[in-house]
């Protein structure tokens, strides 16, 4: 999924897996700009579900 280099798009799509749906996020280092370690945390609550 490409982010067009929008952080938003980029966390929000990264909710896509939790439903099970295998998805890769291109560009999810844009993240930083808002909150760089979002996929750190977004890791530990993806593996609770």
């Amino acid at each position: 999924m490409d982010t067009y280099d929008d952080h938003c798009i980029a966390m929000c799509f990264s909710l896509v897996s939790l439903g099970g749906v295998p998805a890769r996020i291109n560009e999810p280092g844009y993240v930083g700009k808002t909150f760089p370690d979002h996929f750190k945390y977004f890791t530990k609550v993806a593996k609770k579900a």
